[in-house]
């Protein structure tokens, strides 16, 4: 039984880790994901995405991109992993696209299919740099930092709990010894309710199972010390029942709750990377461990580049955010492909093409820009005229800068504008009259009104002969994760 009731009380004070809101490899990918600016997810999408082209012209196209990674049938939880997800960079690289054309009756009369794939893989192969050199803190310090806010946690609730612990001590041998001394336990466990916890809490220790077990125990104890007249309760050892109170009550109703109340405030800053807002009336207990924690933090500046436990969060989340960026500007190199085959006009066409986006503003913010290059070369087959079908060759260069004009909170891009330079080449039969060079300025904006919703694309295009092109565009981008958020 004293084995039995040693196990028991070891269970019921063992303390349990606080399980922080870490922020692992995965979740900085993703943010990067999101931070990407439209246009750059255009070219290769986060996840799915589905696109309608030129919607109010006569000649319509729509487009279902999804990369290899969401092609892949392994459930979410899994493939999230950071093992996995880091190991197979070249599925998150490499899209599939299918689609089909609308003529102006908007029925279908032609399909496209085709692949692209970043060739340089900057996103991945750099997160590996910008872990252990850009944010070296986070890689290689966070989980010392995590490990020294539990040890901080670990030391203040203990010595929290020691002296708690000391407190109840004294009340409950003072009450046992008043009861030796009267020769009576009449009021015996009604003193010790009082005496153990405080006001609030003495309707649930009265009906608490595990206390009227051990106070049992522990009358009888008192009643044999009566009737041999020598006062020894063995507060000391921790098979003895008023060990066990004295521990059952500290634990379970003063560091318990204590604990929780800091897990939670431990969890918000982590979260958040700001300091939790203590709402209505906290208790004092919990404010004083709080800044016992930011003394030590304050201690520790080779750990923490904060003073307070709030701040570790708020550096971490900065380090985090910026990284984010970081990654999401990269250099990409796309190697892509698409045929397209319809039944009027213009019956077949190959186009590989090669693109190529720089982000040249360090983080998203409201002056952050994108260099972006494309080069393709469209080989088609002309059948109007099916008495004599018309090879077609033709280069396109364009050269623009893309600009972000408006961001939410979470830095997601929100309004973005496009200017570029383009030239036509046409290196096989041209048309009657048609000059084998056209050089364009366009000006494209897209935009949408939050993070998780379709975007717009509106594209003009002028050329030197003062002709105007018009063309509209919708995106919908599909992201999914292991995060609810997502």
């Amino acid at each position: 039984m004293a084995l039995l009731s040693t196990l028991t009380a070891s269970a019921v004070f063992a303390q349990q880790p606080v399980k922080t809101a870490q922020l692992d490899t995965t979740q900085l990918l993703n943010q990067a994901d999101n931070s990407k600016t439209m246009n750059r997810q255009q070219v290769i999408t986060n996840y799915l995405q589905a696109e309608a082209h030129n919607i109010t012209s006569t000649s319509k196209n729509v487009q279902l991109k999804a990369s290899i990674f969401a092609l892949n049938p392994k459930d979410s939880a899994a493939k999230y992993k950071d093992d996995y997800y880091l190991k197979h960079p070249w599925q998150r690289n490499t899209q599939l696209l299918i689609g089909g054309g609308l003529d102006k009756n908007n029925k279908i009369n032609g399909f496209s299919a085709g692949f692209t794939s970043n060739l340089f893989n900057k996103r991945d192969l750099s997160a590996v740099r910008v872990f252990k050199y850009e944010i070296g803190t986070y890689n290689t310090k966070v989980p010392a930092i995590d490990d020294a806010i539990d040890k901080i946690r670990n030391d203040a609730l203990r010595d929290y709990y020691d002296k708690k612990l000391a407190e109840i001590k004294k009340n409950l041998l003072e009450i046992a010894k008043k009861a030796f001394d009267q020769k009576s336990d009449q009021t015996f466990e009604t003193d010790l309710i009082a005496g153990g916890v405080s006001t609030d809490q003495q309707p649930a220790l009265k009906s608490d199972k595990f206390f009227l077990k051990e106070y049992a125990d522990l009358d009888k104890q008192l009643l044999d010390c009566i009737a041999k007249n020598s006062f020894d309760l063995k507060p000391d050892v921790k098979s003895s029942p008023i060990y066990l109170i004295m521990g059952y009550i500290a634990s379970h109703y003063d560091e318990d709750p204590l604990n929780d109340a800091l897990t939670t405030y431990i969890n918000n800053a982590s979260k958040n990377g700001a300091a939790p807002k203590l709402s209505g009336a906290p208790d004092a207990d919990l404010i004083a461990l709080i800044a016992v924690m930011n003394a030590q933090v304050a201690k520790q500046q080779d750990v923490f580049p904060a003073k307070t436990l709030a701040d570790v969060y708020v550096y971490l989340h900065t380090q985090y955010k910026n990284a984010s960026s970081k990654l999401a500007s990269r250099p990409l190199l796309a190697l892509g492909y698409n045929f397209s085959y319809a039944s009027t006009g213009i019956n077949y066409q190959h186009v590989p093409s090669l693109q190529f986006l720089w982000g040249l503003g360090g983080k998203h913010s409201s002056n952050e820009y994108e260099f972006t290059a494309t080069a393709t070369d469209t080989l088609a087959t002309d059948t109007t005229k099916k008495s004599k079908p018309l090879d077609r060759n033709i280069g396109t260069i364009q050269l623009g800068i893309n600009k972000v004009l408006f961001t939410d909170k979470s830095s997601v891009s929100l309004l973005e504008t496009i200017f570029a330079f383009e030239e036509d080449h046409i290196f096989s039969t041209p048309y009657a009259k048609e000059k084998d060079n056209k050089v364009f300025v366009s000006v494209a904006l897209q935009g949408r009104p939050s993070a998780k919703s379709p975007w717009f694309k509106l594209l003009v295009k002028y050329n030197k002969n003062a002709n105007f092109l018009g063309f509209l565009d919708v995106t919908l981008n599909l992201d999914n994760s292991s995060n609810k958020s997502n």
